[in-house]
């Protein structure tokens, strides 16, 4: 009797259990389908925003820069802790360095007396400028511009971790802007010549180490999802039953 109910009970369990595997893993193949749809939208956000990087000169130099920085710093990292110390207080330093010049250079133009002549052009083109700023970072935050956190999540630890960054230090760099300009349209002819130096330099320096912030999170990103890309559905399914 008791052979006859363990010859029908065991085959109940194993069927049971192979139904439920064979769900979870039906559902962690249609989420690594999902993965891959999101990846290639993440991937076009990036360009888009690479994109609007790569049309100034400056811009293009200073993220070069800023890349082979973070690839010494990522090599350093797999020498130890003190490599890596050594290599992040190498890169504070340059940067720090560029923000110096710039300091200087801003200096400089004060220094030579010629007086900020605002005219009714200047003023509706930084009124058009602030406009811009404040829809595009808008756009940002609302996921209008770039994939939203919650779907981000669905991409794993690293890119969720990854976007969220990237999209704080760009609506930070945006934030910069919009207060240059308002600075720069509050400035008039009676303006003293030392509050200019003083107010658009501390602008300035705060928008020099946002935007560094900003290509950091952008490389990395980037990095993140190129290497996510590679990897074809069944490396995306292992990586969702994994939690990666």
């Amino acid at each position: 009797m008791a052979a006859e109910e363990n010859s029908v009970f065991w085959p109940l369990v194993i069927g049971g259990v192979g139904a439920i595997a064979a769900i979870y893993v039906k559902e962690a193949v249609q989420a690594a389908l999902k993965r891959q749809i999101m990846l290639g939208q993440l991937q076009a956000y990036v360009m888009h925003w690479k994109g609007l990087v790569v049309r100034h000169l400056h811009a293009v130099q200073l993220y070069n820069t800023i890349e082979e920085r973070e690839k010494k710093l990522t090599e350093s990292l797999m020498r130890g802790r003190e490599a890596f110390n050594t290599q992040h207080t190498e890169n504070v330093g340059k940067r720090d360095e560029i923000r110096a010049k710039i300091k200087e250079a801003l200096q400089k133009v004060v220094d030579d007396g010629k007086g900020f002549d605002k005219s009714s052009m200047t003023s509706a083109v930084f009124e058009a400028g602030l406009d811009g700023f404040v829809t595009t970072r808008q756009y940002l935050m609302d996921g209008k511009t770039f994939i939203s956190d919650s779907d981000a999540a669905h991409l794993g630890p690293a890119i969720a971790l990854s976007t969220v960054a990237f999209r704080a230090s760009a609506a930070q760099i945006l934030l910069g802007l919009e207060g240059i300009v308002k600075v720069m349209q509050a400035i008039d002819e009676n303006t003293k010549k030392t509050d200019v130096a003083t107010v658009i330099s501390s602008c300035v320096d705060a928008f020099v180490l946002d935007g560094e912030n900003f290509f950091v999170h952008l490389i990395r990103l980037e990095r993140h999802v190129q290497a996510a890309r590679r990897r074809n559905l069944l490396q995306l399914t292992g990586d969702v039953l994994r939690g990666r």
